[in-house]
């Protein structure tokens, strides 16, 4: 599945930046249950806000500021993966490099580390819900959304087409994030 992962990701090299932009939505949506289910109310709210401007198109105004205001949340110095905000730490990182992503040179580098931070995530449910016959297997229907996002977005469309498609597909990757949230819970006894 790795190997697949790689692959995928490595197709973004013949993106341009509205494609690049479009994958940074994907991710930062497909995390949002986590910072939904244990970030505070204004984690939640600068996350939601940073989804938004993805959702329309509208990543010119992402700057300076959102960087500092996303590593200035309660969450985003958390270690200690036996806590809840160290997984709301991990969704911050990736909405870091999606807003890192739409104002730098780096665009490239940045959506792929977005997309690794989102797998590696994934993984780690996995690995926290591995005895829990319920749990949803998020690492592959991440690796199932994304390549399909990165194959759809290859083809001709408009800006709003990719970022529709985006959305549809980050919905799918949530909602399987949602599903393995009850067993990360259990696993840890939260």
């Amino acid at each position: 599945m790795a190997d697949d992962f790689d692959r995928i990701v490595g197709a973004l090299d013949r993106f341009d930046e509205s494609r690049l932009l479009a994958v940074c939505y994907f991710c930062v949506g497909a995390v949002s249950p986590v910072v939904h289910k244990w970030g505070a109310r204004e984690t939640t709210a600068a996350f939601d806000e940073i989804v938004d401007i993805f959702g329309v198109g509208d990543e010119k105004i992402l700057n300076e500021n959102y960087l500092a205001k996303l590593e200035s949340l309660p969450e985003s110095e958390q270690d200690d993966s036996h806590k809840p905000a160290y997984y709301v730490m991990r969704a911050i990182g990736v909405a870091s490099y999606c807003v890192g992503a739409s104002s730098d040179r780096t665009r490239l580098d940045r959506t792929k580390s977005a997309c690794v931070s989102v797998f590696n995530l994934a993984r780690d449910f996995d690995f926290e819900c591995k005895d829990d016959c319920d749990a949803a297997v998020v690492t592959a229907c991440c690796t199932l959304e994304l390549d399909a996002v990165v194959k759809l977005l290859s083809g001709s469309m408009d800006d709003s087409q990719a970022r529709r498609l985006a959305r549809n597909h980050s919905n799918a990757l949530a909602k399987a994030f949602d599903d393995a949230l009850p067993g990360v819970v259990r696993n840890h006894n939260w």
